[in-house]
């Protein structure tokens, strides 16, 4: 697939590679689902070999990597690699066997579903709340003190 379709790609691509039915899987995920492309500065920190997928909004709540063997459920961390460079990488990553999630449908399905939940809660808990305009915010969001948003320090001169 070209690259600059990726981005395209949605929770039904992602049901089909996982092998679920959509509708189950966009009740599990925390909010729209988008294909991350393979090359991007974004995807640097990602694991090469695996169709990678984050979902949340505004900021990435869970990844998600297909490959043709595993299936990988991971807290988004976002690393700046320079001013305007985020590259994306995964923390505490469940991993499971796609045969085995097919093969047994039910033990699969609550794998996915508590590893889903599990990586929201931790990556939630990372969020810190502005000092400033009260908004709760990722981390990557956030001044080197966790205390600003960007979009604050921005309005004082701040230059990210």
């Amino acid at each position: 697939m070209d690259r600059e379709f990726e981005w395209m790609l949605n929770a039904t691509d992602l049901a089909m590679l996982l092998g679920v039915e959509e509708t189950w899987l966009t009740e599990l995920l925390p909010g729209p689902v988008q294909g991350v492309p393979a090359g991007r500065p974004c995807e640097g920190g990602l694991r090469p070999g695996y169709r990678w997928f984050v979902a949340g909004k505004p900021a990435a709540l869970v990844v998600i990597g297909v490959s043709t063997e595993l299936v990988v459920v991971g807290v988004p961390v976002v690393d700046w690699h320079g001013p305007g460079t985020p590259v994306l990488r995964t923390s505490r990553e469940e991993v499971a066997e796609r045969e085995c999630l097919a093969f047994h449908r039910d033990a699969g399905r609550a794998w996915l579903k508590t590893a889903i939940r599990d990586a929201r809660v931790m990556r939630e808990r990372r969020f810190r709340v502005c000092v400033r305009c009260g908004e709760r915010n990722p981390p990557e969001w956030m001044d080197s003190l966790d205390r600003w948003c960007h979009e604050c320090a921005a309005r004082e001169g701040a230059v990210f």
